[in-house]
């Protein structure tokens, strides 16, 4: 018969394997879909530094 404590560590092994598997999931999506597409990714990135550089600019400006 399992004592309460054992109990209570198996969910949570078993809670922190459901959650290494949905992160290892998720990375091995994004990367696929960033492999299926390699300049969109890219370009949004850029579109964000861009931005990013023009706010530090004005707020330099001020």
């Amino acid at each position: 018969m399992m004592t309460s404590t054992s109990v209570r560590q198996n969910t949570s092994v078993t809670l922190y394997f459901q959650y290494l598997h949905q992160s290892v999931a998720g990375v091995l999506k994004l990367f696929l879909y960033l492999r299926d597409r390699p300049s969109l990714p890219f370009f949004s990135l850029q579109l964000l530094n861009q931005k990013q550089a023009q706010a530090f600019e004005a707020s330099a400006k001020q």
